[in-house]
């Protein structure tokens, strides 16, 4: 067994990542406007408990 790493710039190499880096876009960086990093924080803490 060999460790694959995917190419540096290549996300779409991994359905996974490319999967949540788009939805984690959409639902939370194109949606709100943030004040503060712990807006985004707690944002993103309660995203990854429904989708993860």
């Amino acid at each position: 067994m060999e460790l694959q790493y995917i190419q540096p710039g290549r996300p779409m190499q991994d359905g996974y990542i490319d999967w949540f880096n788009r939805t984690f876009r959409e639902n939370i960086v194109d949606v709100y406007l943030f004040e503060d990093i712990t807006q985004v924080q707690i944002l993103a803490e309660e995203w990854m408990q429904d989708y993860i």
